[in-house]
């Protein structure tokens, strides 16, 4: 059993936006103390590598070296508090917080591996290990890859078959369906919610995380739908073969007003 899980959804460190929220969602981590910290990807915005735009006049400026720090800084932030506080325990002879955390990579750092694909030259310029992902978290999992704990399924998206992102109107249903057990994803930004029980009455969940973006974001790959997104943190405690006992939003706006 987890007694705490924390979900984050996608957080897009972005260079053109300010990291504090990443402050906040640290001194969160603190106050709460979750058992285990799962981010569900797309922690790097990596905007230098998209394609979508690139040609554009709104691609000018872009570098790989700012994305990059953006990513590290948004890291550092979030984990000084638990690194202060745990430093201050050392002092005072008090037990460490110290999580279990996870990872998984999301399509915006597979831009990584697919630049490095389409430009061998830069195989040795570009790396997902720039994003220092194993520093600050204990584990990290290859994109597309399912992780699987306390029999639910983690992973950025839930794949069709042509290995793109399931999309529905009722998306925490449809992923709950499809993987055939509890699941949890990222990468719509859309905070939804399902469960239904198997004849043996052992019930099951979907679960889309929202994200921890920035409120201001505005790219043309998003434009029109970032109304929909919702930002904040999910904790669900109790987990324990395949289902929680409690679920609870935490959002941006409340860390705002009460951290």
């Amino acid at each position: 059993m987890i007694k705490k899980l924390l979900i984050i959804g996608d957080p897009h460190a972005h260079p053109d936006y300010d990291n504090s929220r990443f402050d906040l969602l640290g001194k969160y981590i603190v106050e709460s103390q979750p058992d285990c910290i799962i981010c569900m990807g797309d922690f790097a915005d990596m905007p230098s590598l998209s394609s979508y735009d690139r040609g554009t006049t709104g691609f000018e400026g872009r570098r790989y070296s700012k994305d990059v720090a953006a990513a590290v800084d948004a890291q550092r932030r979030m984990w000084a508090p638990t690194e202060a506080y745990n430093a201050h325990a050392a002092k005072m002879h008090r037990k460490r917080y110290d999580p279990d955390t996870a990872i998984v990579y999301g399509n915006h750092e597979d831009r990584i591996d697919k630049a490095r694909s389409s430009n061998p030259h830069l195989s040795d310029t570009l790396s997902l290990a720039d994003l220092r992902y194993e520093e600050f978290w204990g584990t990290v999992v290859d994109f597309k890859t399912p992780m699987i704990l306390e029999n639910i399924v983690f992973r950025h998206f839930h794949p069709n078959r042509m290995g793109r992102a399931t999309s529905s109107v009722s998306l925490a249903r449809t992923i709950m369906t499809k993987s055939g057990m509890s699941c949890v994803v990222g990468h719509s930004h859309l905070l939804d919610f399902a469960q239904n029980a198997r004849a043996d009455g052992r019930k099951r969940f979907g679960l889309s995380a929202g994200c921890f973006g920035h409120p201001d974001h505005d790219e043309s790959w998003s434009r029109g739908t970032d109304g929909d997104w919702w930002i904040g943190v999910i904790e669900l405690e109790n987990v324990e073969d395949g289902y929680f006992e409690r679920l609870t939003t935490v959002s941006l706006e409340w860390m705002e007003r009460n951290l």
